[in-house]
């Protein structure tokens, strides 16, 4: 009885580190899609030019960044799941810099117009 239960508890393992490193890798093509759309993409000769989609990917990836953090906490025993706690791991530090590294030149644009 006990094999079974250990080996049950390592196929709940098993299938919460695919649910994890997915949500990571989703996250991952999602930044991806925002260095693309913000620097490969031409501006389009409507008023508001990429920045509508460059905000929904924004987000999207903010959401995912948040849940595959969360994820990362709870394959902790020892972490508490607060704010602080989830942005010091690794998908919301990767999110964190892929879109300073996208916002940064925006304003910088922005400002200097």
């Amino acid at each position: 009885m006990n094999i079974n239960a250990s080996l049950q508890r390592n196929h709940i393992g098993v299938g919460f580190q695919v649910i994890k490193w997915s949500v990571f890798a989703v996250e991952l093509v999602l930044l991806c899609l925002l260095l693309m759309v913000a620097f490969l993409v031409p501006v389009p000769p409507f008023r508001w030019g990429k920045l509508p989609q460059e905000t929904l990917i924004v987000m999207l990836s903010v959401i995912a960044a948040a849940v595959a953090g969360t994820l990362f906490l709870r394959g902790r025993e020892s972490s508490t799941i607060s704010l602080k706690n989830i942005v010091s791991t690794p998908p919301c530090v990767v999110a964190i810099t892929v879109i300073t590294i996208v916002i940064v030149p925006l304003l910088i644009g922005a400002l200097w117009k």
